[in-house]
């Protein structure tokens, strides 16, 4: 993953601490999971986390391509 494109999902991950559903554009919650996971999108990547009373956990930061293959682990 290019250099900027890190940072640029480390500054969108780091402005959950603020407020986790900033807008509903970009934060979407993944359907058909057990539990509650979102998924941030961040250009051609998306970052899978969950969130639990104050904490945000990140599962991981994929290619948008490949989130049917990750979504399908988290079953």
């Amino acid at each position: 993953m290019p250099r900027l494109i890190q940072l640029i999902i480390l500054r969108q991950i780091k402005a959950l601490e603020r407020d986790v559903f900033p807008d509903g554009k970009c934060i979407r919650k993944l359907k058909g999971l057990k539990g509650a996971f979102y998924r941030l999108r961040v250009g051609e990547y998306r970052a899978v986390f969950d969130v639990e009373s104050d904490s945000v956990t990140i599962h991981r930061v994929i290619n948008r391509k490949d989130l049917e293959r990750v979504i399908s682990t988290l079953k």
